[in-house]
């Protein structure tokens, strides 16, 4: 192995995310979402997000993260598709505060929350991939 190809693997080893972490989040943002939709379904009326919901900070943690795995990702030369997907997840969950402030119903922002559980369920089930992928293997229709 050269030097500079030693150098970029130490490089991504120190700089990878922290996938329990991520996980965790993940995890525990699925199972509010889901419990906050549950809870939705019966409402009559949308209720609004306070300023200091541990969702907030949950959706904020989760969108760090997956910039985080997205960048870890780069550096190793990993797969980019995956990369891709995490700076989306990251954005996506970026997003999702104003979009449930922004619902105009109790059924929209329990479909809202739907959305945030089946996201926190993909990153969950991606991370720990994320950061054992390697370089693509080279298309076996170009050999």
């Amino acid at each position: 192995m050269s030097l500079i190809a030693t150098l970029l693997a130490a490089f991504a080893l120190s700089s990878a995310p922290d996938v329990s972490a991520l996980q965790a989040t993940a995890a525990d943002l699925n199972a509010e979402a889901a419990a906050r939709a549950e809870r939705l379904t019966d409402a009559s009326q949308a209720q609004t997000l306070s300023p200091d919901d541990p969702v907030l900070e949950q959706l904020g943690r989760l969108s760090a993260l997956a910039a985080d795995h997205a960048r870890a990702i780069d550096a190793a030369r990993g797969a980019g598709d995956l990369a891709c997907i995490f700076r989306g997840l990251s954005a996506d969950a970026a997003s999702w505060p104003e979009r449930l402030d922004a619902a105009p119903d109790a059924t929209e922002q329990a479909r809202a929350w739907r959305e945030i559980a089946r996201m926190a369920d993909h990153a969950e089930r991606l991370s720990a991939e994320a950061i054992h992928s390697g370089p693509p293997a080279p298309c076996s229709a170009s050999r």
